[in-house]
Formats: C-alpha cells, sequence, structure tokens
C-alpha cells in the first residue's frame, strides 16, 4: 500500500457542527483520469452548499446518502455523477460518510459503455450501469472497514485496472491537446496532433 499525499491539509467546515473533509492526491500512473479524491464525514445532519467543479465523480456513500433539493433526489447509495452546471444544496438528516473520485473531464468515457455526455447534470446509480467489475468495486468500499488511505486504495486498484490495463483512451495525447489549446485559443490541428 502506497502512502497516499494529502494534497490539502485537513479542511474543517462549521455549519453548526463540525464536518471533516480530507483530500488525497491520485497516484502518479492516474493523475490523466482523476483530479482528486475526498473523503467526508459528520455525525449529524448536514446542510452545506456545492457548487460544480467541471468534472464527473465517482461518489460512494458509506453511510447515510445526501439529498440535493434542487432536483428532488435522494444520491443514489454509489453513483458516477456527470458534469452539472449548476449549484445545489447537499443535505442529510443523518450520519454522512462518503468517498468521491473526482475524474477529469475526459475520464468518464474511458471507462463506461455510456457517453460521458449521458451523465451531463445527472447523477446514476452503479448498478443501472450493468457493469459487473463496478458493481463489485461499489461492493468493496460499501463493506470495507478500512478507513481513508486503504479505502481510497481500493478505488485507485479499480481504476488503474479500467485505465491503464483496458487502454480506452489515450489520455496523455488528448490531455495536451487541451493543454495546447488552453495555453493558445488559436491552436491549430496540426499543432494538437503532434
Amino acid at each position: 500500500m502506497r502512502n497516499y499525499d494529502k494534497c490539502l491539509a485537513n479542511a474543517y467546515l462549521c455549519v453548526e457542527m463540525a464536518i471533516t473533509v480530507d483530500f488525497y492526491a491520485p497516484c502518479e500512473r492516474l493523475r490523466p483520469w482523476v483530479k482528486y479524491y475526498w473523503i467526508l464525514r459528520a455525525d449529524g445532519g448536514i446542510d452545506v452548499p456545492s457548487w460544480p467543479v467541471g468534472c464527473p465523480m465517482l461518489i460512494f456513500h458509506r453511510e447515510e446518502p445526501l439529498y440535493i433539493p434542487e432536483t428532488g433526489t435522494w444520491q443514489p447509495r454509489v453513483a458516477v455523477s456527470g458534469q452539472v452546471n449548476f449549484p445545489s444544496r447537499l443535505q442529510s438528516g443523518g450520519r454522512v460518510e462518503m468517498l468521491v473520485a473526482v475524474l477529469t473531464p475526459w475520464a468518464l468515457g474511458s471507462f463506461s459503455r455510456v457517453p460521458g455526455s449521458e451523465f451531463y447534470n445527472r447523477e446514476v446509480g452503479m448498478c443501472e450501469l450493468s457493469d459487473h467489475s463496478l458493481s463489485e468495486l461499489s461492493r468493496q468500499v460499501s463493506e470495507s472497514s478500512v478507513d481513508d488511505c486503504p479505502l481510497v486504495g481500493i478505488v485507485e486498484r479499480w481504476l488503474v485496472q479500467r485505465f491503464l490495463v483496458k487502454k480506452s483512451l489515450n489520455a496523455v495525447r488528448v490531455r495536451a491537446a487541451l493543454q495546447y489549446l488552453e495555453s493558445d485559443s488559436r491552436g491549430s490541428v496540426a499543432g494538437m496532433a503532434g
């Protein structure tokens, strides 16, 4: 098991109670697909704002799922969240413990048979995706008795299998093309293909 680097110190939010959020950097091999992980814990109810970060996410609730009043729905226990374009509130009346893997914008299409655009402004339960491997990951995270780093490790091992063994997307080339476009808005196709 590698020693995970915390990409940020523990973040503590106070909304009538303490909520802890720990951030973790992905292993070097997964950085083309994973931006970071975070684990949120609260012993009682929460009601906090959430803003879109422009990235899809894998969400694992180990305790009570969150309610999203803007959509009138409860998050699935384990979900794939696409990119969203609206702020929301996250609410729960009970104990909360969740692990979230924040992916790069192009990563979603790399491991799912469903195009990333189909997840736009949606959270889809992993059981709805008919993917045995994803269902097994969901079971492992939900049933695991380990905390933080080993828990992130369970997700990382699965992601390594999906992204590095499957090789369904040339992420290095995509990342280079996106960086080129961001650095020079007059970028050419020839420059991106290089």
